[in-house]
């Protein structure tokens, strides 16, 4: 895990929790498929603000907020491979 939790953070406990499972998908996840992931996570953000401007659900800003945490975990995991 690349955030301590003793650090002090934007991210709540249960964002720390999503990221944290997350991260560990990723790291058993290959290069293909991460990127197939990181794929999907932003199509389901740009749906998130597409239908959050369209209707107001705040479901759907949960929505971008776990993709986001997806997106960074698979950036991270990216440049650990990279290394």
């Amino acid at each position: 895990m690349f955030i301590r939790r003793s650090q002090p953070t934007w991210l709540s406990e249960a964002d720390l929790a999503a990221l944290e499972r997350a991260s560990k998908r990723c790291s058993r996840l290959s290069t293909s498929q991460l990127l197939n992931w990181a794929e999907q996570a932003l199509n389901g953000m740009g749906k998130g603000f597409d239908d959050f401007r369209d209707h107001g659900e705040q479901s759907s800003v949960e929505d971008i907020r776990l993709g986001l945490l997806s997106m960074l975990a698979v950036v991270t995991e990216l440049s650990a491979q990279g290394r």
